[in-house]
């Protein structure tokens, strides 16, 4: 997931946008399990949309295991 969140470009301006890249960063590590802090975004395609959205996503994220 982390990739995917990496490397969309682009914003779908109909997905709210959420507080900070941190907390999209635990949304997209847990999709299965919804962050109560986290707006319910219908599904998976969705959430990927939200992470385009925050241009300082890259930058919060800790290095890629492996």
């Amino acid at each position: 997931m982390f990739y995917y969140c990496k490397s969309l470009t682009g914003f779908d301006s109909e997905m709210p946008r959420l507080k900070s890249a941190k907390y999209m960063f635990y949304g997209c590590a847990s999709l299965t399990e919804s962050d109560s802090d986290l707006p319910m975004l219908e599904d998976a395609t969705g959430m990927l949309k939200a992470c385009a959205g925050l241009t300082e996503f890259n930058s919060d994220l800790p290095a890629d295991a492996g």
